[in-house]
């Protein structure tokens, strides 16, 4: 996708399909070129980078990257992502909160 310079800007649980073993990206309707000769409608705010947030759109190839960290977080935590709030400002920051059952090494991967 990013290889034909377009950015999904909607990576999120909700939009990651899977069917025999295959895992693919749906849902575009948020979706932009790279290039930003495109409009950019940002996605849903708990998957977004701060600098989308604060409209600063320079690397759009980033955000669906840290889109779909997000979206591996919340799957692995096993409770949605928080809307607002301190919780909200330090994931953005990559201030992780330490996950029970899960090891360090495995929580220190990223």
């Amino acid at each position: 996708m990013h290889d034909r310079g377009i950015a999904h800007l909607g990576a999120k649980p909700d939009n990651i399909y899977v069917k025999n073993g295959i895992y693919k990206l749906g849902d575009f309707g948020c979706a932009t070129l790279l290039n930003n000769s495109l409009p950019v409608e940002e996605g849903d705010a708990r998957y977004m980078p701060q600098e989308i947030l604060n409209d600063n759109f320079d690397h759009l190839d980033k955000v669906d990257k840290f889109s779909l960290g997000a979206s591996m977080y919340e799957l692995i935590r096993g409770s949605p992502l928080p809307e607002s709030g301190p919780q909200f400002l330090n994931l953005r920051e990559g201030k992780l909160p330490l996950l029970p059952g899960h090891s360090l090494h495995f929580q220190n991967f990223a």
